[in-house]
């Protein structure tokens, strides 16, 4: 199994362990919402909290997975990929496709750590009496998570945009 898709079923699996760890701990009412500077200001059950943070993470895998098993059934034309007759040539098209399937796991994985980590967030507000929101330790996350897409798109821009010399047919 490929190492991407292994980090996004440990990080499905470390949304499910959130949700199973924190329940008991948890009031029955939590703070689900928070403003710009950080306050509650909305509020749900704990039992829909988890199932909506859940439904979250696993819909977004759900998505990006079924994007990339797509992928492989739509026509050439409805690919938008630089160079495309030459990646999607029916010689290197299996590599091509499996390889946009591999980075749209590396992706959906990446997403869903954000969402575990902006749940375990709103967990600790919560536990720490539910009024306030580490705002500065959620931009560190978000920044991280904005530094690993800029560098997952200029990977691919740079791999999709530079044609392989004369008798290099691996994407």
């Amino acid at each position: 199994m490929r190492p991407s898709r292994i980090l996004l079923i440990l990080c499905i699996l470390l949304a499910l362990w959130q949700a199973v760890h924190y329940a008991p701990l948890l009031p029955e009412r939590v703070a689900s919402h928070f403003d710009a500077a950080g306050r509650a200001d909305g509020w749900s059950p704990k039992g829909d909290f988890f199932a909506l943070n859940l439904a979250f993470a696993v819909g977004m895998a759900l998505l990006f997975l079924g994007l990339s098993a797509w992928l492989a059934k739509i026509p050439i034309e409805w690919i938008s990929l630089p160079h495309k007759d030459y990646w999607l040539a029916p010689e290197r098209r299996a590599a091509t496709l499996q390889t946009l399937q591999q980075q749209m796991e590396w992706l959906a994985a990446a997403t869903v750590a954000l969402l575990v980590g902006i749940t375990q967030l709103t967990i600790e507000a919560n536990l720490a009496g539910g009024q306030a929101w580490p705002q500065d330790t959620f931009w560190l996350l978000f920044g991280g998570y904005m530094a690993f897409f800029v560098v997952w798109l200029v990977w691919l821009l740079r791999k999709w945009y530079a044609r392989p010399a004369q008798g290099a047919d691996t994407p």
